[in-house]
């Protein structure tokens, strides 16, 4: 539950951010979209398969899905993530910081988190059946600016993770295709995500 436009603050804070850096000053707002409410609910689906005959979990894959439903977005994900690393039982694979959930398989209920280190390459590929996407398809309930959403998204990434207790930090690099029409070309974009889980 949120709201768009310039009832969240967004313009505002990223100035102050900009300033607070030295940065210019963002570009870009005399076109964002009108203030309204918005919701989502998202449900999301992993399943770990073991892919390491030796028995040291040296390996696996991750196949996983989400729905989204919302004034936000509206989409099926489905999409899997092959693993090479160490320990891997304790951790249930990363995403881009855009897909970031609190799903979290791993969650230990008595706060006992093992303090066992865990690290990995992953390389991860996903296909998003979009209905609605409001960055796209502008707002819901009011006129606004648009352009012609692509009903089929891909996504490709790979990079590495590092865990121990309740933290991680992961570094990747990603290709996506066209989010709409007249986009120029496939999107290639990186980061660094860090986690503490509580």
């Amino acid at each position: 539950v949120g709201v768009t436009g310039p009832a969240s603050g967004a313009e505002m804070i990223q100035d102050k951010f900009h300033h607070a850096i030295g940065a210019g000053v963002p570009a870009g707002w005399g076109t964002q979209i009108p203030s309204e409410p918005v919701f989502n609910l998202n449900a999301e689906f992993k399943r770990k398969i073991n892919w390491d005959d030796s028995g040291r979990n040296l390996r696996d894959i991750i196949a996983h899905g989400q729905v989204q439903l919302g004034t936000i977005r509206t989409e099926l994900v489905l999409g899997a993530q092959v693993r090479w690393g160490v320990n891997l039982e304790e951790t249930w694979g990363h995403g881009t910081i855009r897909h970031s959930s609190v799903y979290t398989p791993n969650y230990h209920p008595d706060g006992v988190y093992p303090r066992t280190f865990s690290s990995y390459f992953f390389a991860d590929t996903q296909v998003e059946f979009v209905f609605k996407n409001y960055a796209t398809d502008g707002t819901t309930f009011r006129e606004s600016a648009h352009v012609i959403r692509s009903p089929v998204v891909g996504q490709f990434l790979i990079g590495a993770t590092a865990s121990i207790y309740r933290t991680s930090i992961t570094v990747y690099t990603a290709v996506r295709s066209k989010d709409f029409e007249t986009q120029a070309q496939a999107h290639y974009f990186g980061g660094f995500k860090g986690e503490i889980n509580f």
